[in-house]
Formats: structure tokens, sequence, C-alpha cells
């Protein structure tokens, strides 16, 4: 007799969920890797290394080729060319609205290519587990019922919990509709 195996459910947002979350987080921090990753569907250690040399502007497309992983015996964020897997190294197409909104970033910090696109508060290297964190932090401001605050800000909308990989599903779900 076979045990059956249940997998976890995946847990992604819907567009209205999505968007909401965006127009909630637009002067923070956080609003800038949130953009990417559902425009792109990449992992978080993928999205923290991504750097302006990584964007083709030109043809809309964006390389990658590496990611920012944490070196436990040193204790420090390394950036490194290794992957999860080989089909990991990979080009993808981004929309128009991510197109403009890299123009419109790159023009207005003048970056140099080697600089990372998502960084840390500090403007250092972001490290995928704090950026995690601060996401998963962010959302819990939005997941309690209507019925259990104090008051109700214009157009609450009540979130599901999901992890930042969850937006690599939501980018995915998306692609799907």
């Amino acid at each position: 007799e076979k045990i059956k195996i249940t997998k976890p459910e995946i847990e992604f947002w819907t567009k209205k969920e999505l968007d909401y979350f965006l127009n909630e987080i637009k002067d923070n921090y956080l609003f800038k890797p949130v953009f990417i990753d559902v425009l792109t569907g990449l992992r978080i250690g993928e999205l923290c290394g991504l750097r302006w040399k990584d964007v083709d502007f030109e043809k809309g497309i964006i390389s990658i080729n590496g990611q920012i992983v944490l070196d436990r015996t040193k204790k420090e964020l390394l950036y490194t060319t290794i992957l999860k897997t080989d089909t990991a190294f990979r080009k993808i197409t981004i929309p128009k609205i991510l197109i403009d909104y890299l123009k419109d970033l790159h023009d207005a910090i003048n970056p140099l290519e080697n600089d990372f696109i998502v960084k840390d508060r500090e403007n250092k290297m972001c490290n995928p587990r704090n950026l995690s964190m601060n996401f998963t932090r962010t959302i819990q401001k939005y997941k309690k019922p209507i019925n259990e605050l104090k008051t109700v800000p214009d157009n609450y909308m009540q979130l599901k919990q999901i992890t930042f990989h969850g937006l690599r599903h939501t980018h995915a779900t998306l692609l799907i509709l």
C-alpha cells in the first residue's frame, strides 16, 4: 500500500492582489525588487545578483549569469556565477513596462555597468535573506481581516501571505492567464 504524499499548495497572488500591493509599496525600497521579480520570475539570489550590464535595453532582454549567495563559512555575501542548474543561465525577454522602468532608473542614477540593480537600504549588495524577510514582514500589514482592524484604510485589501518565492509563482500564473 502506497502512502499518498501531499505536496504543499503553491502560493501566489492574483493580478488584483499584486496591483494592490505594488500600489501600497510604491514609495518603499521593496517596490523595485518586487516589480522586477513579478515581471521576470527570477529566483531571489538571481534578482539580487542582476547587474546593469545584464540588461540589453535595445533588445529588451536580461541575461541571468550569476547570483548573490551567503558564504556561511566566512559569513559574507558573494556574487557567484554558479547557479542552481545549468539551464538557470538564460536570457529573458522583458516587457516594455519593465524596460521603460529600468531605463528611467538607469538615467536617474547613472550607475556603473557592474553595479547591482537591486541593492539594500544602505546602497550595498542586497542580502537575499533580508529581502525575503522584509517582504514577508511588509505583507503582515495587509493580512488582517477588516473586522480585526481598528481603522480601515481606504481601498484596504486583505492579502494572503506568500513568500518572496511566491512572486515567482505569481509571475508564472500571470503568464498563463
